[in-house]
């Protein structure tokens, strides 16, 4: 648009400021869904993309549009923290299946609404995963550590596979978008971790039910004692 159009829209939208302001502050106030609130903030991204780029720089609308933006963000945020807190204060217990409990899988789901809305912003592809990331952070770790003090409630082998699944979900969220894949490195680890826990844990029972363990963990001392032994002598090889 020209300068004098560019005028001419901003004293058009200017009259609709007041009302814009006040309906995205009542909605922001009243809601109480976390996806509602994260697409509330792409909406208000998606016009200041669009209106905003009609309008003149400073132009009334635009300010609102921007500060609306920022303060749907902070409501965002203050709701993933929470949700964070609670998670470590009361962690949903580890069911009997084994698999994530009905209050992970939500939050899994919110989580996967979440990215799909973000998926289709107008956010520059190069800036995705720094624009992202805390999200993922305020959401991920606390979710991953509500679920490993759940796993601490259980036997040491059946924690380990309630672990591994709670990670398995996430994982199955995450890998579908680009912007999220600096995570899964570390969420691979993290499931390998709990893999390997789980098949020790297995391992050291099956040891224990045939009275077993005592005589495998004697012959590993055996074993330790000899190889210190052995490698004391200070030189090795043939003497004359």
């Amino acid at each position: 648009a020209s300068g004098e159009e560019e005028r001419v829209l901003s004293q058009v939208f200017e009259g609709v400021v007041g009302t814009v302001e006040g309906r995205i502050g009542s909605v922001l106030q009243a809601q109480s869904s976390l996806v509602a609130t994260f697409k509330l903030g792409n909406l208000l991204l998606f016009y200041l993309h669009t209106i905003g780029a009609l309008l003149p720089e400073g132009s009334p609308l635009t300010a609102t549009l921007q500060s609306s933006h920022k303060l749907a963000g902070r409501h965002f945020m203050e709701f993933l923290n929470t949700t964070a807190q609670r998670l470590c204060r009361q962690p949903p217990p580890t069911p009997s299946s084994l698999q994530p409990h009905p209050e992970v899988v939500s939050i899994v789901d919110e989580l996967a609404d979440i990215m799909l809305s973000f998926d289709t912003s107008l956010v520059p592809a190069r800036v995705r995963e720094s624009y992202f990331k805390p999200v993922i952070d305020e959401a991920v770790e606390p979710l991953l550590s509500g679920c490993s003090l759940a796993a601490n409630g259980v036997p040491p082998a059946e924690g380990a596979v309630y672990l591994a699944n709670c990670i398995l979900s996430l994982m199955g969220v995450l890998q579908r978008y680009d912007f999220c894949a600096w995570r899964l490195p570390q969420l691979q680890q993290q499931l390998g971790e709990a893999v390997d826990g789980a098949v020790k844990e297995q391992v050291e029972a099956s040891l224990r039910s045939v009275n077993l363990d005592d005589k495998i963990f004697a012959l590993r001392a055996r074993a330790q004692a000899q190889g210190k032994a052995g490698g004391g002598g200070g030189g090795g090889g043939w003497r004359s």
